[in-house]
């Protein structure tokens, strides 16, 4: 009689030892997914990076045209001057 409650432990421990191997297994699949997630996100704000300094070229090259055109709206600088000044 003593050994069938032995038995049913280590039933339940080899069950146990059976969740957690599966549990492990998972739990290296997040950590590989979740690096990969991580170098994505590290690319987009690369990308983000590169295309906010291609705006900031686009918008010193329209200041330029604008000037050299005459087609830049002087009254807000005008107006912003004299707020400063004030």
């Amino acid at each position: 009689m003593a050994e069938q409650p032995d038995s049913m432990i280590l039933r339940y421990l080899r069950e146990i030892r059976n969740d957690v191997s599966v549990i492990k297994e998972d739990m290296r699949n997040v950590k590989v997914r979740l690096t990969h997630v991580e170098r994505e996100l590290g690319e987009i704000k690369i990308s983000i990076s590169e295309t906010n300094s291609r705006l900031d070229h686009h918008d010193v090259r329209l200041d330029r045209i604008e000037r050299r055109l005459n087609l830049r709206d002087d009254s807000f600088a005008e107006a912003a001057a004299k707020y400063e000044d004030s």
